[in-house]
């Protein structure tokens, strides 16, 4: 486990231009809610953790905050804790089972423009050092196509599109890329189907979004497969449990791990890109394009 653990830290987080090992960026959104979007992020993290991987998770998810009840975590702080001065990035995070981290209630990043120059350096430095302590970095955005999901995507290296096979879920899908793509210097989409039926509704769903996206964006969405309709998925939900350590042997959890598993197969990281600290300083930006960090 420790060797394996080890090739899959210096595939995910070197860096060849600037030599530096770097915690990669995912943002996970949905076009609209109700889709799974957050149980994803929540279990895939922790299918990156138990497979050795410093893995941390950042709660975006504004006014909905809920990936500490999808780990069973109770955290006494938040990101805006920090962004106020009372507490240290350290004392905001939490540890979940596998040993992930979660940063809780990110909402407060969309006050960072607005700080002075010395508390928003602060800031910046502590996100440095925990981006350089994690591989990977999961960023579960809200739903919908607003200018906080807006911010928080298009900052990140690569985006997650999680939908379902309804046509209205596809249909908001493809409005969420088509907006991102506006806004990304070089968009990159990888859609999952939620909750399919099985693998010929999945792939369905995909051909609808990916072939309007290359008709009318130009785009090639590239797909990251399915998760099954799963009974107990739900039930891990309402007993405060992550889906892979209640029913770990459940299709949607074996599932979970073979999407981990795909991310990993394409998970070189971006020349240049610094890390959870990069993708703050767009996030900066993209609210005041005058600041400069």
């Amino acid at each position: 486990m420790n060797d394996q653990a080890t090739d899959l830290r210096n595939l995910v987080r070197y860096d060849s231009t600037s030599g530096k090992h770097l915690g990669r960026v995912f943002a996970v959104a949905s076009g609209k809610g109700g889709v799974g979007k957050s149980t994803v992020v929540a279990n895939l993290g922790l299918c990156f953790a138990r497979m050795g991987l410093r893995t941390l998770i950042l709660d975006g998810d504004l006014g909905l905050a809920n990936i500490d009840i999808l780990l069973n975590l109770d955290p006494p702080y938040s990101i805006n804790h920090v962004i106020q001065g009372h507490k240290s990035l350290n004392d905001v995070i939490v540890e979940g089972p596998f040993g992930v981290k979660l940063i809780p209630g990110a909402s407060g990043l969309f006050t960072v423009a607005n700080l002075e120059p010395d508390a928003r350096d602060r800031l910046l430095a502590q996100l440095a050092t925990a981006g350089t302590e994690a591989d990977l970095i999961l960023v579960d955005t809200p739903a919908g196509i607003g200018q906080d999901v807006i911010s928080l995507a298009t900052a990140a290296q690569d985006i997650i599109v999680v939908a379902t096979p309804e046509p209205t879920s596809i249909r908001d899908a493809y409005a969420l890329i088509k907006v991102l793509s506006q806004r990304s210097e070089s968009p990159s989409f990888r859609v999952l189907i939620n909750q399919a039926s099985n693998k010929r509704v999945a792939d369905t769903a995909l051909t609808q979004i990916s072939s309007v996206a290359r008709q009318f964006l130009k785009l090639e969405i590239e797909g990251l497969g399915y998760l099954p309709v799963d009974a107990r998925a739900s039930q891990a939900i309402c007993k405060q449990e992550p889906l892979i350590i209640a029913y770990p042997n459940s299709p949607a959890a074996r599932g979970m791990q073979m999407l981990a598993e795909a991310l990993l197969d394409n998970a070189a990281p971006t020349p240049g890109h610094r890390g959870l600290m990069d993708f703050v300083s767009r996030i900066v930006r993209s609210r005041d394009p005058t600041v400069v960090v």
